[in-house]
Formats: structure tokens, C-alpha cells, sequence
């Protein structure tokens, strides 16, 4: 059923229900009363005849002589007298009765018709109903037009999800009229920015992964060709084939294993978060660096007392990232400072370096989209270029930021930041 059918049957319904229930309500109220009145008017006649010191018979007989009441005698055998007989008030007919003991098994019983009440009754009832279908009718017709535009541009909102569901471009903007509308156009507008941001990043990422495949498959091929059509090769080209085959293949394993990690990374909604001694953590992975570039200055400050929390083994992951970064993209005597800062959210880490940089990165401009940077970077260095993507989705999932900018010392700066709590 469409949107504007359920509008237009919910609110008939609902003014129907409301008006008939209203108009009955008073109906069953006045109805009620009336008859209340009628019982009451017979009470008055027959305490007056009770207490008359006059014969009763006689004081009744003049007591309903000019009122609509019916007045019947029934003696002891049951034998029933009509002494005043009014229209309506046989017993077909609906009437209020009340009966007075004249003692020795005599009675006088009083009968007033309510055939009146009950028609006037019956026509409020029709006439409630007719009114609450008016009603219902004006309230269908009101609604109808206040919601028009709306449902209108919700159907517009529906065919441009269609289009762009098939491929084709929509605009979603400025849309609806009512505030629920207007959120639903931006929201929609929104999702499809991310959606079209995500498919041109997946396909950045294919075709610098399909790039970095290439690369060592063609290689490989080459020197296994090489190895197959060259039946005499002397021993050190042999020995040169085999090992460029074998580096080759290591490169590409790691690319692989790169790619693995971030789609894990990428399935992770959220982590198990636990207190991390960050700064005992990156002093661990400084020795490492520092053992595999022996001559290279590395001065450290502020990393006392760092706790966050956070997932132990990604943190590692992120830190071994950034350093492994330095190695490859800086030369060995290179000057790397890092310097630990606590806000009052976050803890920041600085890594600055020496080296030279990511070109045409201005001093005081920021990074956040960097994933092309380190694959550029990655072609001449031999990485995956996918290092700072995984760097980057380990620190949105511990809520945090990373930046990249130009170092004071003239090359890259990274910037951590990951929340204490």
C-alpha cells in the first residue's frame, strides 16, 4: 500500500473513530439522563399518592388526568384495569414502570412511554454518524493537502535512490518541506557522498594493488623465462635470476599479507579495548629501530606515564608502521624525534624525521587522505603502499586521529593522537 493511501485511510479512521466515539458518548449521556428524569417524575407521583390522606384510587386517577402517564389498576386475582390510557405505552413499546401496593394484594402501577426518547435517540445516532463521516471526509481532504508536497517529494527522494541505485547521477538536495523530510534528503545526500567517496577509494585501491602485483609477477616471469629458454647460463646469472625471483616474491607477499590485514581491520566494527602503557610500548619498538639503523639519532621525550586504551597488538602494528615508514623513506643518518604531549582527551605522539618528505607537502598544510602518498612513495621503496592505510583504520578504530604534515626538521611529520579513555 502507498504512503499516501495508509495517510489518507489511518487519518479517516482515526477522525471517524474520535467523532463517533465523542458523538456517542454525549448520545449514551442524554439518553440516560432522559430516563433518569422519566424515573424520577414517576417516583414523585407515586410517594404523592402514598402519602395523600385521600383515597389513593381517586388522588392517582386525578393526579395523571393531564399528564401523558398510564394508569392500570390490578386487583389480587391479577386482573388488570386501564383506568388512563395514553399513545405508546402498550406492551410493544418501550416504557418506564412503577407500581404502588394499595395493600389487601391491590396495585397501581404508572407507565410513561420513552418511545419518543428512543427515536430522538436513534436520529442523534444517525446524525452522529453521518457528521463523523463529514468529518472524516474534510479531515482526509485537509491532511491530503498539507502532506501533498511531502509525499511528493519523498516519491521524488524514492526515484532518485532508484537512479542512483542503477548508476545514474541524482540530486537530492533541497528537498521536503517538513524537518523529518529535510534530515531524510541530507541524510540520503550524505550516504551517497560516503557510498561514491568509498567506490572511488576501492577502485584507487585496485588499481595501485593491481600496479604492485604487477610489478613482481612480471619480474618473476621474466626471469623464470629467462631460466627455461637459456639452456646455458653461467652460474652467477643463474644465482642473479633466482634470487631477483625470490626477493620479487617476498614483495609480493607482503603486499598480500597487507591486504589481509586491512580487510581484517576493515571487519572489526570495534575492539576489546584494554589500559596500554603506550609509551613502554613505542620505547620497545624504538630499540627495535634503532638496532636496525645503527648510526641513526633518535631522541625521545615526553613518553613517561602514556596510558590509553587500546588493542595491544594493533597499536604495536601501528607503531612498527610508522618507524618501518622512516626506514624506508629516509636515509640512515637521518634525524628522528619523538615526542609524547598529554591533552586533556588525548594522548599525542610525534614522529618527525629528517628525511625528504612527501612532495609538494607545504609547510603548515594537513594530511588525513594519504593512502596515494605511501603508495607513490611505496614504488621507489619497494613497500605495499598500503602502510598508512592500515595505519589509518587502527587509529579510527581506537576513536583517535592521524595526521601528516611537514616536519620542522624538514621532512614528514606523523601525528597520533589516541584518547585516554
Amino acid at each position: 500500500m502507498k504512503l499516501a493511501s495508509k495517510v489518507t485511510l489511518t487519518t479517516a479512521i482515526i477522525t471517524l473513530s474520535a467523532t463517533l466515539s465523542v458523538g456517542l458518548s454525549v448520545l449514551f449521556t442524554t439518553y440516560n439522563t432522559g430516563l433518569n428524569q422519566v424515573e424520577k417524575r414517576l417516583d414523585s407521583f407515586t410517594l404523592d399518592v402514598q402519602n395523600t390522606d385521600e383515597d389513593k384510587l381517586s388522588f392517582a386517577l386525578v393526579s395523571v388526568e393531564s399528564q401523558e402517564i398510564s394508569l392500570v389498576f390490578e386487583e389480587v386475582d391479577g386482573t388488570q384495569t386501564m383506568l388512563q390510557e395514553v399513545p405508546f405505552t402498550s406492551s410493544e413499546d418501550s416504557v418506564v414502570m412503577k407500581s404502588l401496593d394499595l395493600g389487601n394484594g391491590e396495585k397501581l402501577i404508572f407507565k410513561i412511554s420513552v418511545r419518543d426518547l428512543e427515536n430522538t435517540a436513534w436520529s442523534s445516532t444517525l446524525l452522529s454518524l453521518v457528521l463523523a463521516i463529514l468529518a472524516a471526509v474534510v479531515a482526509t481532504f485537509l491532511s491530503r493537502r498539507f502532506l501533498a508536497r511531502d509525499l511528493a517529494h519523498i516519491n521524488t527522494l524514492t526515484k532518485a535512490a532508484d537512479a542512483i541505485a542503477q548508476g545514474k547521477a541524482a540530486d537530492l538536495r533541497g528537498f521536503g518541506t517538513s524537518i523529518e523530510i529535510t534530515e531524510l534528503s541530507r541524510s540520503l545526500e550524505t550516504m551517497v557522498k560516503r557510498l561514491q567517496a568509498s567506490k572511488d577509494e576501492m577502485q584507487d585501491f585496485l588499481s595501485d594493488t593491481s600496479h604492485e602485483l604487477r610489478t613482481p609477477l612480471t619480474v618473476i616471469r621474466g626471469y623464470l623465462e629467462l631460466l627455461q629458454t637459456r639452456e646455458k647460463l653461467p652460474d652467477d646469472k643463474i644465482t642473479n635470476a633466482i634470487s631477483r625471483a625470490h626477493a620479487e616474491s617476498l614483495r609480493m607477499q607482503q603486499l598480500i599479507n597487507d591486504i589481509l590485514t586491512l580487510a581484517e581491520l576493515g571487519q572489526l566494527p570495534e575492539i576489546d579495548a584494554v589500559p596500554v602503557n603506550l609509551g613502554e610500548l613505542i620505547k620497545d619498538r624504538i630499540e627495535d629501530f634503532r638496532s636496525l639503523g645503527a648510526g641513526r639519532e633518535v631522541q625521545v621525550q615526553g613518553l613517561d606515564g602514556a596510558i590509553v586504551r587500546g588493542h595491544q597488538e594493533f597499536l604495536v602494528q601501528l607503531f612498527v608502521n610508522i618507524f618501518g615508514n622512516i626506514k624506508n623513506h629516509t636515509p640512515p643518518n637521518a634525524t628522528v624525534v619523538i615526542d609524547g604531549q598529554e591533552t586533556a582527551s588525548f594522548i599525542e605522539i610525534t614522529v618527525d624525521d629528517s628525511g625528504p618528505g612527501i612532495k609538494d607537502l607545504q609547510t603548515g598544510s594537513v594530511l588525513t587522505e594519504f593512502r596515494r602518498f605511501d603508495a607513490t612513495r611505496s614504488r621507489v621503496s619497494g613497500g605495499s603502499g598500503l602502510g598508512l592505510s592500515i595505519m589509518a583504520r587502527i587509529v579510527e578504530l581506537h576513536k583517535g586521529k592521524l595526521e601528516l604534515s611537514k616536519s620542522s626538521l624538514g621532512g614528514l611529520r606523523v601525528l597520533v593522537k589516541l584518547p585516554k579513555d
